[in-house]
């Protein structure tokens, strides 16, 4: 699969030089000179992905303001796409926790407009044609009891994860607005300027996804709470309703409870179990 999608990209017009492989969870993701990205799918369920993607992608072309990848080629065997590189590095904890107060500021509000940008630019009908999915993604409270309640039982977690259990089942019984959610933002698919401290742009729609919009908060807890919280507020402000603090944090509980449950069944980097643990027994309950 690889080979070919090198031969693929050779054939374009950019004249590879160096073709590099960026390891990815769902796809093949190769990066040619340090200035284009391009995407091939790993087996046929994620080929049907990447074509929504790529759809995707250009229905929302123009209506953010941060830049999202621009599809300049397509390709159907294997199915993949490629774009001109977004620049910009990957923000780590440590790296964000070094930012200035009002570097920290910008960067919320940056992220709260794209995601208020995001949530409402294309009309139902539009998402209906794409076959955008309903979010799968953190499990329901149901699924999770199942999956958990017995294996935490008298752990350190299982006080954590009884409150987790019981408001996010509160919450997945109360109405919101269902808007088109990016459903994977967290900084490795955020191109940030180390030199402006700046955010260049957001990719990867891979997961894109209908859902509540506080959805789009959980992961940015990975950089920092306050930071996720400080990004719902200014979301909140957009739209004029009021910010939830609590509906932020039960869905990163949720997704990283949801996380903690498939981490047996997968091979994936980013499900490491005792990180994910790690960070839960970090995790201070709201009082």
């Amino acid at each position: 699969m690889l080979e070919a999608a090198k031969k693929l990209i050779l054939s374009t017009n950019i004249n590879a030089n160096h073709i590099q492989h960026v390891p990815s969870c769902d796809h093949f993701v190769l990066q040619a000179d340090q200035q284009w990205i391009f995407r091939f799918a790993k087996d046929h369920m994620r080929s049907t992905i990447l074509q929504r993607e790529v759809q995707l992608l250009k229905q929302l072309a123009g209506k953010t303001t941060l830049p999202i990848p621009e599809v300049i080629f397509e390709f159907n065997s294997p199915v993949g796409f490629g774009y001109k590189k977004i620049d910009g590095q990957i923000l780590t904890p440590a790296d964000y926790n070094q930012l200035s107060s009002y570097c920290k500021d910008h960067f919320a509000q940056t992220l709260a407009q794209f995601l208020f940008e995001l949530h409402t630019p294309l009309p139902r009908d539009a998402l209906v044609r794409l076959h955008i999915p309903a979010s799968d993604w953190p499990l329901p409270s149901q699924q999770l009891t199942q999956k958990l309640e017995h294996k935490l039982h008298a752990t350190a977690l299982q006080n954590l994860l009884t409150w987790t259990l019981r408001e996010y089942t509160q919450i997945q019984t109360e109405q919101h607005d269902t808007v088109l959610l990016h459903h994977d933002l967290y900084h490795n698919n955020i191109a940030f300027d180390t030199e402006r401290n700046v955010i260049n742009g957001i990719f990867d729609f891979s997961d894109a996804a209908l859902g509540d919009p506080y959805i789009d908060f959980r992961y940015l807890f990975l950089l920092d709470a306050r930071l996720a919280h400080n990004v719902g507020q200014r979301y909140a402000n957009l739209t004029g309703q009021p910010y939830s603090p609590t509906r932020t944090t039960l869905y990163y509980l949720a997704t990283e409870f949801s996380r903690l449950a498939s981490s047996i069944e997968s091979s994936c980097v980013m499900q490491d179990c005792r990180q994910i643990m790690q960070r839960l027994l970090k995790f201070e309950k709201p009082a």
